[in-house]
């Protein structure tokens, strides 16, 4: 995700941005449901730009999967087990919400099981 301050007409040129990189990998795809898999999401600061004036120290980021149709097993956040105020299953919707509440400047990786 590419992101400047809006104004600068040469942000490209002068590397006044930010870009944003959101990937993600599967393992055990294989398996019924999806939920038995393991889903790796990696949110993560290029170096291509150089930041810009008035970017945010950090960012709130809410990442929805859905299909997710079994309670999860463990979502961890950088390797670290969350708790249930990071996440929310809605078994109705078979949907999970994971909420980054400050991603500052480094990679995060959420993995979910």
């Amino acid at each position: 995700m590419y992101e400047d301050d809006g104004l600068s007409a040469n942000a490209i040129a002068t590397k006044q941005f930010e870009l944003l990189q959101f990937s993600a990998t599967i393992e055990n795809l294989d398996k019924t449901p999806i939920s038995a898999s393991t889903l790796t999401f990696t949110l993560a600061k290029s170096n291509d730009g150089l930041g810009y004036k008035g970017a945010p120290m950090s960012r709130e980021v809410t990442l929805v999967i859905h299909n997710w149709q079994t309670t999860p097993k463990q979502v961890e956040i950088n390797g670290v087990l969350s708790n249930f105020a990071d996440y929310d299953w809605d078994q109705d919707k078979s949907r999970l919400t994971v909420k980054i509440a400050k991603w500052a400047q480094n990679n995060v990786m959420i993995s979910v099981r």
